[in-house]
């Protein structure tokens, strides 16, 4: 699938396509703005499992998903989707921004961070395959068992690979 994102197997010609450079900073200013703004386990669970999409650990072109891989719940799909609109919101008025060593191009981010929302607004419950979240809580509990680290330098939430943001640098 590389650096693309979409709703569903399927459904390629509607989604987001970008290039390497630009694949790592949506995802550096998503997390930055979601590792302020997330207070629950819950939205901790969806900012770190953003964080595991890190071009630098899973290899250039390789980032991508469909949205029915982020680890939904049925339960709290509702909530859960608000939550990210935000976190796409404070990434377009540049929440964490000011800890990256280089200023982002706006015109270039977002008009995509303003579709993945768009998209987001187009994701339904009926897309939602609650094993994905079975499965990623079963990898969340093993990488880290005591909770949630952050990252010193970008109060980012981290990956077990480490700061996605200070990779990105």
């Amino acid at each position: 699938m590389g650096n693309c994102i979409d709703l569903y197997e399927g459904m390629e010609k509607d989604g987001i396509s970008m290039s390497n450079g630009t694949t790592s900073v949506v995802i550096s200013v998503l997390v930055l703005a979601g590792s302020r703004l997330a207070i629950s386990e819950r939205h901790k669970e969806l900012i770190v499992w953003l964080a595991y999409q890190d071009q630098s650990i899973r290899g250039i072109g390789t980032v991508g998903f469909y949205m029915n891989e982020i680890p939904w719940s049925k339960e709290g799909f509702e909530e859960e989707k608000q939550f990210l609109s935000s976190v796409i919101k404070g990434a377009i008025s540049e929440s964490g921004w000011q800890t990256l060593d280089y200023h982002p191009n706006r015109s270039r981010i977002v008009p995509l961070l303003e579709k993945l929302d768009d998209m987001l607004k187009q994701f339904e419950i009926t897309y939602v395959d609650e094993l994905n979240y079975a499965e990623w809580k079963e990898i969340f509990r093993e990488s880290f068992p005591d909770g949630y680290p952050i990252c010193t330098r970008h109060h980012a939430l981290l990956s077990e690979w480490g700061c996605v943001v200070c990779h990105d640098s």
